[in-house]
């Protein structure tokens, strides 16, 4: 009776999951046998964190503090990048239209947060390019597992964009030489050098990631 009770709450679970996620979603969740899975779903930004995005996803992290039957979240990507970091067409639309992209790392900030708070761990997967505040994601994240064809790079200054915002939670993963080297120079480490820095957890096959 008891395994029965425990198959109906995560079925149940899943279809609560699968309710919360519309075809419109640029975070498509659900909840399988007390994993819920968190996939970013914005391909056409490359999974850029959009203000709209990072509220959805922070959202959907704190939905599930109330769900007892979810014990891990999984943040995982669709399509070939995990994510392109800051939406800077929509951070260069808000400095010009009101004078301000505060909204937006504010939002971030609350993600960040959101993650490192909530009773569950969030463990980051990553199967392709993670990059500026995309690499601060997979950074806040309690674990993190590549793909060995994963790539991570904070590229800002290359562009007279410094990332300061994720070097504070690359620092934080990595030893401070390795971060600062990745942030002076925007270089992109695959997913072995991301491992022995201390980025990620564990390096494995794209095939065994998707299983």
């Amino acid at each position: 009776p008891d395994m029965l009770l425990r198959r109906r709450c995560a079925k149940l679970a899943g279809e609560l999951g699968r309710r919360m996620s519309t075809g419109d979603d640029k975070v498509v969740s659900e909840v399988r046998e007390g994993i819920a899975f968190l996939t970013l779903n914005d391909n056409a930004k490359r999974n850029a964190l959009s203000f709209s995005l990072m509220s959805e996803l922070r959202n959907k992290i704190q939905g599930f503090q109330s769900d007892r039957s979810v014990k891990v979240a999984v943040l995982r990507h669709a399509g070939k990048v995990f994510s392109s970091g800051h939406d800077l067409k929509e951070l260069a639309m808000l400095q010009k239209t009101v004078g301000s992209t505060e909204k937006v790392f504010a939002a971030c900030s609350d993600l960040m947060l959101a993650i490192r708070q909530v009773r569950f761990p969030v463990i980051a997967e990553v199967s392709g390019l993670a990059t500026a505040g995309g690499c601060q994601l997979v950074a806040a994240c309690d674990l993190a597992v590549a793909s060995e064809e994963a790539t991570f790079s904070t590229p800002g200054v290359k562009i007279g964009l410094f990332c300061t915002t994720p070097g504070v939670a690359i620092a934080r993963s990595m030893h401070a030489k390795h971060a600062m080297s990745m942030l002076l120079t925007g270089d992109v480490l695959t997913a072995q050098e991301a491992l022995s820095y201390g980025l990620v957890n564990q390096v494995t096959s794209a095939q065994t990631l998707q299983t």
